[in-house]
């Protein structure tokens, strides 16, 4: 009888065990379904988006409640790919809002990262930067608690691009770099490439060129070594932009080409939008108008398309300058306008600097003076506020910095209060105190000792150190004095060639121009070379002078020669300088070295230009008893006295200036500076010839 029962008990075991195993199998079936259709869609995202929301659709609607929510997560985010990829990014944003919310429920850290770093990107799409800078620092935070270097790495870079937009470049780059770091400690080179070529994107709205290009080259090495087509398109693009500001016209459309040819094999809209209105913007300037126009007008379709903001404003910003060249200012207009509407919205301030620029000079074309004043003054208001949003964020920075070291003080203050009140109840209740107090004292004396031993050892590692320094610094003021020294050799040949072949050559020619340069930068820069001897030979203790009489007016039109000619180099000669030399040729002689001298004014009149950079420097000569005192001011004599102010700064001043000041105390006169905002006075005495 207990055997039948048993085999009884078998039999409905099975049965029930098959039931439930049926039941596994259905329920299992619509699970692999719809990873199946998610697998397809993924596959299809960038090659066909339609194709792919269609297979994200079909795998959603075989969602259920009893569905695990990772099938749904994954389903519903290659779907906002597709619909973002077919600028659908209001209806992105609507299912990631709702995908975020499950998430939140769920207490699923990791999803809503991910779906707060995608609703960021979707956002930058749209314009609304500020929105997504929120959105991908939560993101970030989220990532950071979770411990993904991965995922940090990418958001800190997409962080870094949404501030390149807001025109705050120190914030941008100090994310950049943090993102680097770590992609770079990952070994992700494709990644990598990604962040060296959003660092080059910095540099050239720095206006810094050449490291710009220096990083996109470094992106374009690993993408192709990667076999990545789509990430090369951009710094191919990119450099072509560089090589644009540099002026190589040909080199620059060379790439613009290469990175449409990209754009346009994966069919990425974006991409060729912004290829073709780069290449219309260098026809343009080739003068192929017809040409440009093409180009400019196909951008002008797909920037509809995409109705990216950063795409438009691109393109908007190129027909209105085709417009300008071709004469039709109200078209021009018409699209600043609309160009500047947009910048305006999405926060793009770059844009909205260059858009203000533009319709002041189109106004001013047309004879609408107030409205090119009036955009004149809006172009120069943001532009001011792009030049200090780097301070002010470096400022808010350190506050911010600050106040976590004080918290942080804090907190460890009440640990060292928490960890002696526990000591002092452990001792209290303690039956060993006389023991404990012994081994305290044991340990007390130990560390001690090791603390003895520690001391005197780091004291010799450090004096060692410190010999090491001296010796070094004694060989790299040796190697400076003699390679200074070997460099005036070559100069003064270069000197007296270009001397002799002046004396062959006719006054207004090129040539004489040409060999009148050579032989000014050369005297400029024995100038130079002189400063660093008498740097060095200074702080050896080995500098001599050799004093005689000398001819201040002579000095001082030499120098004024020599700074002229650097003064017609293009890119110093749109500021505006001149010099009013007051000396008389028959100014008593002065007692001095007339080299150190001239490195003097010159140091002197370098300084000026660094600090004002515009305006007329004047010359005085004041007899004083047994001494002349010399003032070289941006101010006439009448406006500002020559009395020696109470307080001086050396120590804040270059080299230059300080090596000014050791040469003239050294030739027994004195020198005293008053810098200001917009006034530069620099008076000094030198003993007259008796």
């Amino acid at each position: 009888m207990l055997k039948l029962v048993s085999k009884r008990t078998t039999f409905l075991s099975l049965l029930i065990w098959f039931c439930f195993s049926s039941l596994g199998i259905e329920a299992a079936q619509p699970l692999a379904r719809i990873s199946t259709l998610t697998d397809e869609a993924e596959q299809q995202v960038y090659r066909d988006p339609k194709k792919a929301e269609s297979l994200a659709r079909e795998a959603l609607s075989l969602v259920t409640e009893e569905t695990l929510f990772e099938s749904k997560y994954r389903a519903s985010i290659i779907l906002s790919d597709a619909l973002v990829e077919q600028d659908k990014y209001d209806q992105a944003l609507t299912l990631l809002s709702n995908l975020l919310t499950e998430a939140n429920n769920l207490d699923l850290t990791i999803q809503k990262a991910q779906v707060l770093s995608r609703s960021g990107e979707v956002l930058w799409y749209q314009g609304k930067v500020y929105q997504a800078v929120d959105r991908l620092e939560g993101a970030l935070k989220l990532y950071q608690a979770t411990d993904r270097p991965d995922d940090i790495s990418k958001t800190l870079n997409n962080i870094g691009i949404m501030y390149r937009h807001l025109g705050d470049y120190e914030s941008a780059l100090n994310y950049l770099l943090r993102s680097l770091a770590i992609k770079e400690t990952l070994g992700n080179k494709q990644t990598i490439a990604t962040t060296l070529n959003n660092i080059g994107v910095i540099y050239n709205h720095l206006e810094k060129y050449q490291e710009a290009i220096s990083y996109y080259d470094r992106a374009i090495e690993i993408f192709e070594f990667t076999g990545d087509a789509p990430g090369l398109a951009d710094p191919l693009n990119n450099k072509g932009q560089a090589l644009e500001q540099l002026g190589q016209l040909s080199d620059a459309l060379e790439y613009y080409q290469r990175s449409l040819q990209i754009e346009e094999s994966t069919q990425n809209i974006r991409g060729q939008s912004i290829s073709n209105a780069h290449i219309g913007a260098i026809l343009r300037q080739m003068k192929r108008f017809d040409q440009a126009s093409q180009h400019l007008n196909i951008a002008s379709q797909l920037a509809n398309q995409t109705q990216s903001p950063v795409v438009l404003t691109e393109t908007l910003l190129q027909q209105g300058l085709l417009y300008i060249d071709l004469k039709q200012v109200g078209e021009a207009e018409r699209v600043f306008l609309e160009g500047l509407q947009i910048a305006t919205d999405s926060s793009e301030k770059e844009k909205v600097v260059e858009f203000h620029f533009q319709l002041s000079n189109v106004y001013e074309m047309d004879g609408q003076f107030a409205k090119a004043l009036e955009h004149y003054r809006l172009y120069k208001l943001v532009s001011e506020e792009l030049l200090n949003a780097n301070t002010r964020e470096r400022i808010t920075r350190l506050q911010f910095r600050n106040k976590l070291e004080q918290r942080e003080q804090e907190i460890n203050l009440l640990k060292q209060q928490n960890r002696i009140q526990s000591l002092e109840v452990e001792q209290a209740k303690s039956q060993k105190t006389i023991i404990m107090a012994f081994s305290l004292a044991f340990v007390v004396a130990f560390g001690l000792i090791l603390g003895y031993l520690y001391h005197r050892k780091r004291i010799a590692r450090e004096r060692d150190i410190s010999d090491q320094l001296i010796t070094l610094d004694k060989l790299k003021t040796q190697f400076l004095m003699h390679t200074s020294s070997e460099l005036l050799t070559p100069l003064s040949q270069i000197k007296q060639v270009s001397t002799f072949n002046l004396q062959q050559v006719e006054t207004n020619t090129s040539e004489f121009k040409a060999l009148n340069a050579i032989e000014k930068y050369s005297e400029k820069l024995e100038i130079i070379i002189r400063n660093l001897l008498d740097f060095s030979a200074d702080k050896n203790s080995k500098l001599t002078l050799n004093i005689g009489p000398l001819s201040i007016n002579e000095v001082i039109s030499y120098v004024i020669e020599v700074m002229q000619q650097d003064l017609s180099n293009v890119e110093v000669g749109r500021l505006s300088f001149s010099f009013n030399n007051q000396i008389s040729a028959d100014s008593p002689s002065l007692l001095g070295d007339k080299q150190r001298l001239t490195q003097c004014i010159y140091n002197i009149v370098q300084r000026y230009i660094s600090r004002l950079q515009e305006g007329t420097l004047y010359f005085h000569a004041i007899p004083m008893n047994e001494s002349m005192l010399v003032r070289i001011s941006n101010q006439p004599l009448n406006e500002t006295q020559t009395s020696k102010p109470e307080d001086e700064s050396w120590e804040t001043m270059p080299f230059e200036m300080n090596l000014v000041h050791r040469l003239i105390t050294l030739q027994q006169g004195e020198i005293w500076i008053d810098e200001h905002e917009t006034e530069y006075t620099v008076c000094f005495t030198l003993p007259l010839e008796k």
